[in-house]
């Protein structure tokens, strides 16, 4: 990169905060993995360190640099008897640009990532690593702005003096090469010898050196590395056969040998006999688990994103008192680490994060608005059909049992489920989990054929009439700002004037949208609806 471009670059960044440290590592020390929140350079002072981004492995000698940014994984080790010393620099900030005559604030785009190349540590760039050092370390008046501006300028000699490897790892005379060349080519036909001359190095001494850096053969890698790809592979349902081809078994049997060798099960009983610590990433998922008969060790709180964080009754009943509550807003990977699932449950509803995939497993369940097909899907991969299969039973014959009673004592009754939010009120049609409730499982009708196959609606207060029905499930978000919409709304004419509001058949909704994701709470929302419509269960 030109030094020109290097410098409009970093006159756009603006960094927010610094911590730096010196860590001495200890012989054979491992770092856990953790999520990194902050951008990092890591700097090696002394001895020789192994450090792990996002499951690409660097090895790292005196003099060498490490950039890592924001929102990685991280974990490493020392890689012999002697110790090492780092200096870790953390940071924050954020890219200020203009685009179309206004300012916009992004992420910091640092254009290096990874080990950089032998030759950047030079006197310049180590002088101002101990500056940085040696500012944090005084606490002087005004430390913050030395300590921005040392930053400013070491990140412009590194960028002005260090290549990054661009995701590939390290020079032609380490360990480097071989385990990238392992982590692409696994399903691959692969000799020790070939990966030796990756590395430069003979056949007996790259052994040596890999096992006294890794604490593993070369082969046991590839082993652990196939295995790691084939449980991912297992979620999707495909053939034993299939699986194995494609992580680099030409016989599926010698697969499911070496599978049960070092897993201690059979691939086709992996998840349904290993997977005890089941993590819920999405809404509902975690009472999917209990009603199979698991507790989830974390689980993705209504009441954070909905309530603000405050509490929201049972919409969390999935989880045990001890069980890890996920944000809905914020990255969850330090949390799931420290717990070490052995398997993620997520939801085709939400954007794919292959994070996930190097924490654990990761099973994607196609959303349903039905009661249960997503308990179905989790079912076939933990092996708990015959929970399952009880539920629904369950399940089928109080829908039968309510929607007759609620026939028999309202005939063709319809009704709406509107929704007040601090932005608007919404009407919800019949293509969701309310709608569903209400529609499918309790026999009500849709007061309108345009709201039939519609997910929701917005609407003003003056489209209020046109959304007439025989009876109104009402909700409210907690909010300061939906509550004097609420206000408004019942004092006006327009729901003054609807046959629901006349007849006293308006209902108090609470959190039921946000149960009737979950399987035991959707049982009891049935129940609610038919209580508030006055039939008897």
């Amino acid at each position: 990169m030109k030094q020109t471009d290097i410098a409009k670059q970093l006159e756009k960044l603006w960094i927010s905060s610094i911590r730096v440290y010196s860590h001495h590592c200890k012989p054979k020390e491992n770092w856990r993995k953790r999520w990194l929140h902050t951008y990092a350079l890591c700097r090696v002072t002394e001895g020789d360190f192994e450090l792990a981004s996002n499951g690409t492995v660097y090895s790292l000698r005196k003099g060498d640099w490490c950039v890592l940014p924001s929102g990685t994984i991280v974990e490493g080790r020392t890689q012999s008897e002697h110790p090492a010393e780092l200096t870790l620099i953390l940071f924050t900030g954020a890219q200020l640009g203009k685009q179309a005559g206004a300012w916009r604030v992004s992420q910091p785009g640092l254009p290096m990532e990874g080990k950089l190349k032998a030759g950047t540590d030079t006197p310049a760039v180590g002088a101002l690593c101990e500056q940085l050092v040696q500012t944090y370390e005084s606490r002087q008046a005004n430390f913050g702005i030395t300590l921005k501006f040392t930053l400013s300028k070491l990140l412009s000699a590194l960028l002005a003096t260090g290549e990054a490897d661009g995701g590939q790892r390290g020079s032609s005379n380490g360990l480097e090469p071989a385990i990238a060349y392992m982590d692409k080519f696994y399903m691959h036909n692969l000799s020790i010898r070939q990966l030796a001359g990756l590395a430069g190095f003979s056949l007996n001494h790259f052994t040596r050196m890999f096992k006294q850096q890794l604490d593993r053969t070369p082969s046991e890698y590839l082993q652990e590395l196939r295995m790691a790809k084939a449980k991912q592979l297992l979620l999707s349902r495909q053939r034993i056969k299939e699986v194995a081809k494609q992580v680099g078994f030409r016989d599926e049997h010698y697969f499911s040998r070496a599978f049960k060798k070092t897993q201690g099960v059979a691939p086709t009983m992996y998840f349904k006999r290993n997977c005890h610590r089941v993590g819920a990433l999405y809404y509902g998922l975690d009472e999917h688990l209990a009603t199979l008969g698991l507790q989830p060790v974390a689980f993705l709180s209504y009441a954070e994103r909905v309530y603000g964080g405050g509490g929201c009754g049972e919409s969390d009943s999935g989880a045990s008192s001890d069980c890890m509550r996920l944000s809905s807003v914020a990255p969850n990977y330090e949390k799931l680490l420290r717990i070490k699932p052995d398997l993620l449950l997520t939801s085709d509803r939400l954007d794919r994060d292959e994070t996930f995939g190097l924490i654990a497993p990761t099973a994607t369940i196609a959303h349903s608005n039905s009661g249960g097909r997503m308990l179905e899907q989790i079912a076939a991969i933990l092996g708990r059909e015959r929970q399952a299969s009880e539920w629904l039973e369950r399940y089928g014959e109080q829908r039968e049992r309510l929607s007759k009673s609620i026939h028999n004592h309202w005939g063709r009754a319809n009704a709406y489920f509107i929704r007040v939010s601090a932005g608007y009120y919404r009407v919800y049609g019949s293509r969701n989990q309310t709608g569903t409730l209400l529609y499918e499982d309790l026999g009500l009708s849709v007061p309108s054929l345009r709201m039939a196959g519609e997910w929701a609606k917005n609407i003003s207060l003056q489209d209020v009439p046109d959304y007439n029905a025989d009876h109104i499930f009402l909700m409210c978000d907690p909010t300061h700002e939906a509550s004097w919409r609420l206000k408004e709304l019942l004092g006006s004419e327009q729901w003054a004037a609807l046959d629901a509001v006349k007849a006293n058949r308006v209902h108090a909704a609470g959190d039921l949208m946000f149960k009737a994701l979950g399987s035991a709470s959707r049982l009891r929302a049935m129940e609610r609806i038919a209580d508030q419509l006055g039939v008897r269960r």
